[in-house]
């Protein structure tokens, strides 16, 4: 799957668990200081979007990875490879040993955990 409005739709809804209205392509991000208050943000561009898989979207992806560690309850690590390739790996780290229990590529490292978060709530 490729970055883009869609793939930031399915991780509001599914990983996030937002609201979003495929009409108008906006997400209803809740309002981090009030309960029950939610700011309906656009999708991928304009101004405050919300796009995680976007190459300039860390700091959304970023939201993503904390989720992510909350839901599944393992670890995340983010690595950006000598070789060029951005990888997004869940699983438990013990005594120096990394055991992966899912692992996604992509040219991005945003990209990559937009991946592996959709790959987790299957």
């Amino acid at each position: 799957m490729k970055a883009g409005r869609e793939l930031d739709a399915r991780t509001a809804e599914e990983v996030m668990g937002w609201k979003v209205n495929y009409e108008n392509w906006t997400v209803e991000k809740p309002h981090d200081e009030r309960p029950n208050t939610f700011w309906q943000v656009p999708l991928t561009v304009g101004w405050g979007a919300w796009k995680p898989s976007a190459p300039d979207g860390i700091a959304d992806a970023w939201l993503v990875v904390e989720k992510l560690g909350k839901l599944t309850g393992k670890d995340v690590l983010v690595e950006h490879c000598a070789d060029g390739e951005r990888l997004c790996t869940l699983g438990w780290h013990y005594r120096g040993l990394w055991m992966k229990d899912i692992q996604e590529k992509a040219d991005t490292v945003p990209l990559a955990i937009c991946l592996a978060a959709l790959e987790a709530m299957k």
